[in-house]
């Protein structure tokens, strides 16, 4: 890495957590190389956390599903729309690359880019494209997904003392909207806020129902929380999560606010500034909360939260599991069947929940409201 400024690419076509916690990385290559060119590709919903990161030149944006689709209707097409985006890469003369894919596709496409440091995991024999392989047998399994991560940078010689918390940082336009959006819904400020995140993204696909705590606990958390707080209660979650918010808001006595599918990924950022506390099960807002430094309670079921929790530890965070014999069983990126009815996050009880809420509730009598 020495001569002129590198210019660096760094993949992770991951979900929002993944993308999240690869931040510190970033924040470390720039700490260390000031004057380096740094680009980053990313899956299109999980580029928003990068969007107005300082230390990131440049976003490329690959959709796997959408290639697919493309390859589906028309195989010439899809060709030329990949040729487009390896030509785009092509151009920046990138000298180095980071691959958090696992994959070794990413690994062949880079080397077949020219670009001479490869360095990435060595995961199943798949780093075998790459020039520096950091091995990961187990998968992610004994620390932190960021310290992964941050194993990848010390390669280019990372300074410890560098490393930033992971970050997703937020326009003042979406600050904007999101007070105008609570002003609609009539939460103005003053008071106590609590927006609960009954779904959790969309990253697992159609085994995301395995990380969701049951909606008549979350409607009896929220029925709680405004009998003893006097507390306002505002569901969030994507598009596709309408219909589980749309259930929970039926089950919550006390009324709420509902505003699944009415946010970007940004704006539900900056939502997270008008509220007093979030609640959410282990998923893509879980970790954007964090990254807003917000009251949080997190709901943890199949996956380790040493390993996909908050980075670093935060007092401001609490999280919830429960002690079973099986648990954790999201290992080496893999979720073994259930015989358990989910009891990682079904047996955990309104209680031990509530009791968080509390502990991050005391002394805490308004919004945060951090940009008005």
């Amino acid at each position: 890495m020495k001569g002129n400024p590198p210019r660096i690419l760094l993949i992770n076509p991951f979900g929002i957590g993944d993308v999240l916690y690869s931040t510190p990385l970033v924040g470390a290559l720039r700490g260390t190389y000031p004057d380096a060119f740094i680009a980053y590709v990313a899956n299109r919903r999980a580029s928003d956390v990068l969007r107005h990161n300082a230390n990131v030149n440049k976003i490329f944006i690959y959709e796997k599903d959408e290639y697919g689709d493309l390859w589906k209707t028309s195989k010439i097409r899809c060709v030329k729309t990949f040729s487009h985006f390896l030509r785009q890469l092509k151009k920046e003369n990138f000298t180095a690359a980071i691959d958090m894919s696992l994959s070794d596709k990413f690994g062949l496409v880079i080397m077949g880019l020219g670009i001479g440091k490869r360095v990435g995991f060595h995961y199943k024999k798949r780093g075998r494209f790459l020039t520096q392989k950091v091995d990961v047998p187990d998968g992610f399994a004994h620390k932190h997904i960021a310290e992964y991560y941050l194993d990848l940078g010390r390669s280019f010689g990372i300074k410890e003392d560098r490393v930033t918390p992971s970050e997703f940082p937020v326009s003042e336009p979406a600050y904007k909207a999101a007070r105008e959006l609570f002003e609609r819904k009539g939460l103005r400020a003053g008071g106590i806020i609590v927006g609960i995140v009954p779904g959790g993204g969309d990253s697992w696909g159609a085994s995301a129902v395995r990380k969701r705590w049951p909606v008549d606990k979350f409607a009896e958390l929220a029925g709680g929380l405004i009998d003893e707080f006097e507390a306002r209660i505002v569901l969030f979650g994507a598009a596709s999560e309408r219909q589980l918010c749309e259930k929970t808001e039926k089950a919550i006595k006390g009324g709420c606010a509902n505003l699944a599918g009415e946010t970007s990924l940004e704006e539900f950022a900056a939502c997270i500034s008008r509220c007093s506390l979030i609640v959410s099960n282990d998923g893509g807002p879980f970790h954007i909360a964090v990254s807003q430094n917000a009251r949080t309670v997190g709901i943890f079921g199949p996956a380790d939260p040493g390993i996909y929790g908050p980075y670093p530890a935060r007092n401001t965070v609490r999280v919830i599991s429960k002690d079973i014999p099986c648990r954790p069983c999201y290992k080496n990126f893999r979720l073994p069947s259930c015989d358990m009815h989910f009891e990682c996050v079904t047996s955990i009880g309104v209680d031990e929940v509530c009791h968080a809420c509390k502990e991050l509730l005391q002394g805490h009598s308004c919004t945060k409201n951090a940009t008005p």
